[in-house]
């Protein structure tokens, strides 16, 4: 075993226990004492004691630590769904969005011996601030943590739990400060403070908004437009505190103490000095962490001990991190940028291959941005279902640009705390690089209008297999020779085969998919055919939109608004304005609604054929698939109003057909219920309100299956527990996406089988 390397193969290990012990318990608890009994056993034959103790021990303190860690802490749950008065400090993590953490002390006047984290929330037109140790009084409401109720959604409670927070305190008053924050923390914060202020008083709205993400890692203003834009071309990360900024003052404060002639070892000190700082003013991020952590064991690996194995020092980052909180493990944050780090160095052999051709120093730029980018591809894709073609060439471009702007704006930012005069002409050189960044942005995007593409998150297998065929290539001229050439083809046929059945789809049935988004309507249908059906869109404008990039939805083929309301119309202008969508059906525009006249000017702008759904017209997807409206009729519209005029059809496939009512009350149903015959599933019509309880309805369509959407604890009460109450009384199989969250219906010819996000 290469003693340089003992440290990587014992962090392996030990990650390999991370895994085992988080994931099950009885498995982890099995191979302990397989583990114990094996080594037993070598050491018997071998007399090895330190090789076995080498393999075992980082095993056995992955599962410990990590279920060690993963214990919860229920000291609040006596106090969960109410309201509460709690005293305690705020904790050294710096949050957007009037968000922070809490050290409890005190809840109810009950002393709490743990010190339990939570989080707090304040409204966002009550915005409050405080410093870290400040000790605080707040009142407000206690609950657990948000779980995710659709496919692919983030999960507050996954998120925070990592990180030892299981409670959520969302304030009702303004808080009150007991004793002011005292300490070098404290001072820290309070100086973060004054930085971001200065920012924002010396720059324009949109790059002060731009420079708060790049400088503190605040994104909260950043704007919109080239939030999402950033994300498209592959470079949001360049616009968060991350490793590459650390990357960048380092590289900065390298250059300057070679100018001034600093010696080694005073380099070294202030070196980390500088890093624990910038730390502290980014609140702690884990990947500033990550990053300083990594440049610190560099810097004392090749200034103090000589000693400048790559491997050696990310493992050894690693294996700190993971001590302390095992669970960064499964963070987003964590796997990139290790991964990505990991990649820029054992791929770049790889990629400078392809661009052979070019000069030296243009060619180790290039490739080092497409190692990057390959290294991290699957992590992406699996997290943000997103795929940018332009991003390895805008990386570079801008990377070289932000690389002068973060040392440039770090300086004029401190030089301004001592004359705004002196540093104006600083000011305008960073105001001129970050339009250039926005201009530049702009213009890619629309050259390169369609850069980019959704794709569905990758399976496991999916991902290492893609990991596996790389490191093949990487090492192809030192593995290839001991190969038999049979053994590599065949090796080759059948990872082709595997990549292949991977990428085939062999869906043989339809999928419904009722989105919980609250007080509201959503349903995705994926067909058969690889179709995608989506009927209404949901009060907000993320819900829809997200899930179809979780499923990596390029082409929507019919969009269906039943009616105009803002809790079925808002989520559907992102889908149109950012996704290709062939077809848009609507009800008939009898009141000129404004929404509905904005809706269909982006479906013209973006060439999407708009059709008016009017009773006895019938719609076909994929040859298989008929949708019959049902309403409404155009000689009635003048008697309804927007409700009743919902859009109201029957979705068929085989023998099973599907009721779908928009928010269509008694008075609308009495106009069509006579045309209707038998039905498998109703989707149940407004929500579930009292205004919509036709008996007849339900008798003429005979449903074996309700579907209710409906927000939780919403303010209409939907839905009327009279309505739930006769559903029951019918034997209808009722499911509610208040109760229930996303309800998945698989629609085959023959039957149908429902499942649920959240299991009551």
């Amino acid at each position: 075993m290469n003693v340089e390397r003992k440290i990587v193969n014992f962090t392996l290990v030990y990650i390999v226990g991370i895994i085992v012990g988080f994931n099950n318990l009885y498995l982890a608890c099995t191979l302990i004492f397989c583990g114990i009994c094996l080594s037993l056993g070598m050491v018997k034959i071998h007399k090895n004691y330190l090789k076995v103790i080498f393999i075992l021990l980082p095993l056995i303190l992955g599962i410990v630590i990590v279920n060690l860690h993963n214990i919860v802490d229920e000291s609040l749950a006596p106090w969960e769904g109410e309201n509460v008065e709690v005293t305690g400090k705020i904790k050294p993590k710096i949050l957007s969005n009037n968000r922070y953490i809490i050290e409890l002390e005190k809840i109810n006047k009950t002393k709490l011996k743990n010190k339990p984290l939570v989080l707090i929330q304040f409204k966002k037109d009550c915005p409050e601030y405080f410093s870290w140790n400040d000790k605080v009084k707040l009142k407000g409401k206690l609950n657990g943590l948000k779980v995710a109720t659709n496919p692919g959604q983030f999960s507050e409670k996954d998120y925070w739990s990592k990180q030892k927070v299981y409670q959520k305190i969302y304030v009702l008053e303004k808080g009150e400060v007991l004793k002011q924050g005292t300490g070098f923390f404290a001072y820290t914060f309070k100086f973060r403070e004054k930085v971001a202020k200065k920012i924002v008083d010396l720059f324009p709205e949109k790059q002060s908004g731009i420079i708060l993400g790049i400088i503190l890692g605040d994104k909260s203003n950043l704007d919109e437009h080239y939030y999402d834009l950033f994300q498209k071309l592959g470079i949001v990360h360049i616009f968060a505190v991350s490793g590459l900024h650390v990357g960048y003052i380092l590289g900065a404060y390298l250059l300057l103490s070679k100018v001034c002639k600093i010696s080694p070892t005073f380099n070294l000190f202030f070196a980390i000095i500088l890093l624990f700082f910038y730390s502290l003013i980014t609140g702690l991020s884990p990947s500033v962490i990550r990053a300083s952590l990594m440049s610190i064991l560099v810097l004392l690996g090749t200034n103090l001990l000589k000693y400048k194995d790559f491997y050696t020092i990310i493992a050894s980052s690693a294996l700190v991190i993971l001590i302390f909180n095992p669970l960064a493990l499964f963070t987003i944050s964590f796997q990139l940028s290790f991964i990505t780090v990991w990649g820029l160095v054992y791929f770049s052999q790889i990629t400078r291959e392809i661009f052979v051709r070019f000069p030296s120093k243009i060619r180790e730029i290039l490739s080092i941005s497409l190692a990057a980018q390959i290294a991290s591809l699957p992590i992406v894709v699996y997290y943000f279902n997103l795929i940018s073609f332009v991003a390895p060439l805008v990386n570079v471009l801008i990377v070289g640009i932000v690389s002068v702007l973060v040392p440039l704006l770090l300086a004029t930012i401190l030089i301004s705390f001592g004359s705004t005069l002196v540093v104006s002409p600083l000011i305008f050189f960073c105001n001129v690089l970050l339009d250039g960044i926005m201009l530049f942005s702009d213009l890619i995007m629309k050259i390169f209008s369609s850069g980019y593409t959704f794709f569905p998150s990758p399976p496991l297998i999916g991902i290492i297999l893609y990991y596996f065929i790389l490191i093949l290539i990487r090492e192809r001229k030192t593995i290839y020779p001991y190969i038999p050439k049979k053994i590599r083809i065949i090796t080759s046929i059948i990872l082709v085969v595997i990549l292949l059945l991977l990428t085939i789809p062999i869906n043989q049935e339809i999928r419904m998919t009722f989105l919980d988004v609250g007080q509201g309507d959503s349903c995705v249908i994926q067909t058969n055919q690889n179709k995608k059906i989506v009927i209404d869109g949901g009060p907000d404008t993320t819900t829809l939109f997200n899930y179809l990039k979780h499923i990596g939805t390029n082409k929507v083929d019919l969009v269906v608004l039943s009616h105009p309301d803002s809790d079925h119309i808002n989520g559907l202008f992102k889908v149109l304005e950012s996704i290709k969508v062939s077809t848009l059906l609507v009800p008939p525009d009898a009141y000129n609604n404004e929404a509905l006249q904005e809706l269909k000017n982006i479906a013209k702008k973006k060439e999407t054929k708009i059709i008016e759904g009017k009773q006895g017209m019938k719609l076909t997807v994929g040859g298989q698939i008929i949708l019959k409206i049902i309403a409404p009729h155009p000689n009635n519209l003048s008697a309804l109003d927007v409700n009743n005029a919902s859009i109201v059809f029957i979705f068929t496939y085989g023998k099973q057909d599907i009721l779908f009512t928009g928010d269509v009350e008694n008075k609308g149903i009495e106009k069509f219920v006579n045309q209707l015959d038998e039905v498998e599933v109703i989707k149940v019509p407004h929500h579930g309100s009292k205004s919509s309880d036709s008996a007849e309805l339900y008798d003429n369509t005979n449903p074996s299956m309700a579907i209710i959407s409906a927000g939780r604890s919403n303010q209409y009460n939907h839905p009327h527990q009279d309505i739930v109450k006769k559903l029951k009384k019918r034997k209808i199989e009722t499911f509610r996406t208040d109760k229930n969250g996303a309800i998945i219906l698989k629609v085959k010819k023959d039957r149908l089988k429902p499942t649920t996000t959240l299991v009551n």
